[in-house]
Order: C-alpha cells, then sequence, then structure tokens
C-alpha cells in the first residue's frame, strides 16, 4: 500500500491491522499551536481507501452526519461518486492522506464551533449527493451570482406557482421554470422554458441552454432537498452526540454523551 511508505516517510506511525489494513498514529498540528493525536485504521477496495477512528481510542463522534462521520463509524472525506481519490502511486497517496489530515482539522473547528466550518461538504447520503452535483455544475455555468450562492447554500426552490418552480436566494426571485419540461400553449407553441427576474420585478425569457441549465438547476435543488429529507428520516432513530447545533437528530441526544473533539 502506497499510504504505508508515504505516512512513514511524514513520521507517523504505521502498524498492520486486519490482513491489508493500516493502523496510522497521527499527530496532527492545529494553527493555535495544539496537537492532537490520531489513531486511524485503513482499509483498502482496490485503490480506493476508507479510513475510520480505531474505536479503542476514539476522540471523535462514533456516528455524526453533521461531522460527515456516518453510520459505520467511517470519514466521509468526499463523495466517491465523483471524487474517487484512488490511491495509485506515492503523488495519489499524499494527496489522500492530506485529506485525511484536513479532515481531522476540520473535525476540532466543528467542535468549537458547533457546525461543520465550511461548505466544501457533500450532501448527506449518495442520492442528495448526485442532485448537489448536478445543481452545482447548471450554476458553474450560468454565471458567478448562482455559483456563489449556491456554495453558501443561499439558494432554495419553492413550488406551487401556477405549475412552476421558483428559485430564490433568500426571499428574494431569481428565475422560475415550469415543473413539467417541453409545455406547448393551445395553439401548440412551445412555451418559455424559463422566466428570469430582473431589476424591479421583471420577467426575461430566457431561451436556449441557459434555460436548460436554470430548469436542470432548479430540479435537482428540489431534489436534493427531498433526498437530504429522506436521509434524515432514515437515521430518525439514531442516537445524536450533541457536539452540533441544531442537528436534525438532537430530540434523540443521550444523557451521557460526551463532549467529544
Amino acid at each position: 500500500m502506497h499510504l504505508r511508505e508515504c505516512a512513514q516517510n511524514r513520521g507517523f506511525d504505521v502498524e498492520g491491522h486486519g490482513g491489508d489494513g493500516l493502523l496510522l498514529t497521527l499527530d496532527v498540528p492545529h494553527v493555535d499551536g495544539i496537537r492532537l493525536q490520531y489513531r486511524v485504521v485503513v482499509s483498502a477496495d482496490g485503490p480506493y481507501l476508507c479510513a475510520l477512528e480505531d474505536p479503542l481510542s476514539r476522540r471523535l463522534p462514533e456516528f455524526c452526519p453533521e461531522r460527515h462521520i456516518v453510520a459505520d463509524g467511517s470519514f466521509c472525506m468526499y463523495w466517491p461518486g465523483e471524487q474517487s481519490f484512488a490511491v495509485t502511486d506515492p503523488v495519489s497517496a499524499g494527496n489522500w492522506l492530506n485529506l485525511l489530515l484536513n479532515f481531522l482539522r476540520l473535525q476540532r473547528r466543528a467542535a468549537k464551533q458547533r457546525r461543520w466550518p465550511n461548505h466544501e461538504t457533500w450532501a448527506h447520503g449518495s442520492a442528495a449527493a448526485r442532485q448537489q452535483l448536478r445543481a452545482e455544475r447548471a450554476a458553474e455555468k450560468l454565471g458567478l451570482e448562482l455559483k456563489a450562492a449556491i456554495e453558501a447554500r443561499d439558494l432554495k426552490a419553492s413550488h406551487d406557482f401556477g405549475g412552476t418552480l421558483r428559485v430564490l436566494i433568500g426571499d428574494r426571485p431569481l428565475f422560475s421554470v415550469w415543473k413539467s419540461p417541453n409545455r406547448f400553449d393551445r395553439s401548440g407553441h412551445r412555451l418559455t422554458c424559463a422566466c428570469e427576474f430582473g431589476s424591479g420585478g421583471k420577467r426575461n425569457s430566457s431561451h436556449g441552454q441557459r434555460a436548460k441549465l436554470l430548469e436542470e438547476m432548479a430540479q435537482a435543488l428540489v431534489m436534493w432537498e427531498a433526498d437530504e429529507k429522506r436521509f434524515w428520516v432514515c437515521h430518525q432513530d439514531k442516537v445524536c452526540c450533541g457536539t452540533i447545533d441544531n442537528c436534525p437528530l438532537q430530540k434523540n441526544s443521550g444523557e451521557d454523551n460526551d463532549n467529544t473533539i
């Protein structure tokens, strides 16, 4: 495993674990000078690696979707559907180890701030993550305002506007699209795909490729929200670790949760 050599070259202790697995002892420095030690079990599925904290020396919650620690205890550092981070050589091993170290640094910030400290993260669950990807790719092609808004999680799609979906940033409407594409009027003419709201609330019709991208984004936002809700319903019986404010699982918070970092 290329990771073994990479970790050893950086001065980390490496032990074998369960066949082809590794147990890494990582001394992680933080910007305030604090250094925290983590013991992380790494397993391999071909060139793809999975990391989770050693249960015998746990600093982090055993499960916390808001801190991207999934039900089996593994770290959700990226979404494998789009960012596989296959480790096939020393360079990719170094990149993967950097990703792990940054994930652990973010964990301490999350515990101190009681929220995930940035927006560079996938939605909860693979289905929601796929819709997030659709929305983000459309936003990148539509301009800086929409790209920045979706990165800041400021966009939402609202139903029930006469058969349309309306996308808003805060309370300000940006554009609307038909819920059902390829609609035609009584004369057989195809209806405009999307309408964008300009200054003074004026609507400007969008045609062609831009309209398709607006429609793609609106549909993805709706499905993203729906898939996120389904994720939390599926995990509604899980006990909350109590380390993140406004977590949907807080109603299940146990009385003996410790303040893990």
